[in-house]
């Protein structure tokens, strides 16, 4: 117990070391106050964009055994379908609840036409699962520390034409929108969450 706590300790550490180094490289790069979050990526989230498939930890025989049971079960489905209709005409079910957004998720809406976008997903999907998110009010950049002597290494970060926002950090996301309403949300954990919360409180009066 006593060593697992020790090395708890010991990553809690170097976490914070490695945090208060991205803050330090942050604030060389954009001359402004800044914040960096751990973000250990689990999947995408395509679902509203157009021209890129969903990436995620499923395997490919995983796909073709879901085909399969797709059609397998149709009829079953089918059958489900008709009956729960009935039963929600009739206001016998209720409603399935919202699910919330999941930690570690990259949801990005929009299509192909904005190179932006699509950059995000072509790069962070080939980097490591281990990112770090660093931001300002006004900047972000996603960057990998594979060595804590080394530099890290920039994955993909804004320029001018993004906007990033916080106003979704009750929902567990940052936002990072363009003019042409595509737009990238990062969903961190609850831990680095209240990171996020910290910053915002913290830069309030500078962004206005």
């Amino acid at each position: 117990m006593i060593m697992s706590n020790k090395r708890t300790s010991a990553q809690v550490l170097a976490r914070e070391q490695q945090r208060a180094a991205l803050r330090q490289w942050g604030q060389g790069s954009w001359a402004d106050r800044c914040e960096a979050i751990s973000f250990h990526r689990q999947r995408f989230d395509l679902q509203e964009f157009t021209g890129r498939g969903e990436f995620g930890t499923k395997p490919l025989w995983y796909r073709v055994l879901w085909v399969a049971q797709l059609v397998v079960l149709f009829p079953v489905w089918f059958l489900y379908g008709w009956i729960r209709q009935g039963l929600d005409d009739a206001g016998v079910t209720k409603p399935p609840a919202k699910k919330g957004i999941t930690p570690g998720v990259v949801s990005v809406v929009g299509s192909t036409q904005n190179p932006a976008s699509t950059a995000v997903i072509d790069t962070v999907k080939r980097a490591s699962r281990d990112l770090w998110i660093v931001f300002s009010n006004s900047r972000l950049a996603v960057l990998v520390m594979n060595d804590k002597d080394s530099p890290p290494q920039v994955i993909w970060q804004t320029d001018e034409s993004a906007d990033v926002r916080f106003h979704h950090a009750a929902v567990n996301s940052i936002e990072i929108t363009w003019r042409d309403r595509n737009r990238v949300l990062f969903c961190p954990t609850i831990d680095e969450r209240e990171v996020v919360t910290r910053f915002v409180k913290s830069t309030w009066n500078d962004q206005r």
